[in-house]
């Protein structure tokens, strides 16, 4: 790190350039770490120093190419109430790609008893979810919400990937509810596929105005 330390007036600021040699031998993969800058405090007679700290993760890709690319699934949803009566939803997401993922996003309870609906109420990982790995992201929605059945639509994104999910689920009168498997995945994916009934649509309206318009031409011409 250059400078190493530096000294910074009350409300001003620094740059810190950070170099990271990799070994010519380092095996392919993504590395995590973190960079912090800190402030000692001096002894105590005690012997005790105060030390503060901030810092930022760090991603570092190791390999031939390209980063490797992001991707996730969104496996489960599970309703719940917490000891207080707060509704809540935990939906357990798998990190399928080759990156480390911060999760963000919302859910929304629709079709609810006498046609309800609510939210969307904000989601949030709250630590990063490694490659390969499970984790839980639990969304807060209040106490005022009724028991159900509700139609629960989540989206889920990190940076540019986006996913997602729907599920009916209940919630209990306290604990956690019954896991429901979901259907749903990427938004893109479903945009391609109407674009695509689009123009395969298009396509047949075409080709059957061309149709008639020759049959019409040969129809005159005898």
């Amino acid at each position: 790190m250059t400078p190493p330390s530096s000294s910074i007036a009350a409300g001003g600021s620094a740059t810190a350039l950070v170099t990271i040699r990799v070994p010519a031998d380092a095996s392919p993969g993504e590395r995590y770490g973190v960079v912090w800058a800190e402030i000692r405090s001096t002894a105590s007679a005690a012997g005790v120093n105060e030390v503060s700290r901030v810092g930022i993760r760090l991603y570092l890709s190791v390999g031939p190419g390209g980063a490797p690319a992001a991707d996730f699934v969104i496996d489960s949803l599970t309703a719940g109430r917490s000891g207080n009566g707060q509704a809540n939803v935990i939906a357990s997401v798998r990190n399928t790609g080759g990156r480390a993922l911060d999760l963000s996003g919302s859910l929304e309870l629709l079709e609810g008893p006498a046609g309800l609906r609510a939210g969307p109420f904000p989601a949030e990982l709250g630590s990063t979810l490694a490659i390969g790995t499970t984790g839980s992201v639990k969304i807060e929605l209040g106490a005022e919400i009724p028991s159900g059945p509700w139609t629960a639509t989540i989206v889920l994104r990190s940076g540019l990937v986006e996913r997602s999910a729907r599920a009916v689920l209940s919630f209990p009168d306290s604990g956690a509810g019954e896991t429901v498997r979901v259907q749903g995945g990427s938004l893109g994916l479903r945009l391609y596929l109407f674009v695509g009934l689009v123009l395969v649509a298009t396509v047949g309206v075409t080709f059957g105005l061309m149709s008639t318009r020759r049959r019409a031409k040969t129809t005159r011409s005898r």
